[in-house]
Formats: C-alpha cells, structure tokens, sequence
C-alpha cells in the first residue's frame, strides 16, 4: 500500500514546489512593479521640480535686478544699489550656512524620506 501512495505523494510535491515557484516568480514581478513605479514617480517629480526650480530661480535672478536697479535710482548710484542686494544675499547665506546644518538640514531629508515613501 505505500508504493501507491508514493506517485501522489511524489505527485503532491512536484505541484508544491511548482506553486513555490510560482509564488515566487510572482512576488519578484511584483517587487520589480513596486520598484519601477517608485522610480517612475520619483523620476517624474524630479523632472517637474527642476523645472519649476529653473523657473522660480530665473523670476528671482530677474526680480534681483529689477530691486538693484530700484535701490539705485533712489540712491542716485546704480552700482551702489547692486552693492545692497548683494550685502543682502551676503547675510541671507550666512543666516542659511547657520540654519542648513540643523532644522533645515533635517525638515529636507525628511521630507525626502516622505516623498519616497508615500504609500
């Protein structure tokens, strides 16, 4: 009796290993979806900020002339208006280099660490 009982039982393992297989091929297509989407995502974000980020930068560029030009005109002394925004863009990366390294260091990376993991 347990010679007939061995073909199912030989029978029963071969379709057990196959649906580990199976499931296993399944779970790594599923991983390599999870993977790409996040790529996809973080790609696509990547693109538009930088896009947004040129923009922003070249309003800024351009708004800081329009200023340095303003504060001339009232200072009689185109040259010395330029020389007061950059005085002012001097102090505001030194307040930065103060601040980058601990709050504002930390908001960003969590914030990165947020946007990768969105689920």
């Amino acid at each position: 009796m347990e010679k007939s009982n061995n073909p199912n039982l030989s029978e029963n393992l071969n379709e057990a290993i196959d649906d580990v297989k199976e499931y296993v091929n399944l779970r790594m297509q599923l991983i390599q979806l999870n993977v790409t989407e996040k790529v996809s995502i973080g790609l696509a974000s990547l693109i538009a900020g930088g896009i947004a980020l040129i923009l922003f930068v070249l309003c800024f560029i351009f708004g800081s002339f329009a200023l340095s030009y303003l504060i001339g005109n009232w200072l009689n002394n185109t040259a010395a208006g330029f020389g007061v925004m950059a005085g002012f863009y001097l102090l505001l990366g030194i307040i930065m280099l103060k601040v980058g390294k601990g709050k504002l260091r930390i908001t960003l990376i969590n914030s990165f660490i947020k946007q990768f993991n969105n689920d």
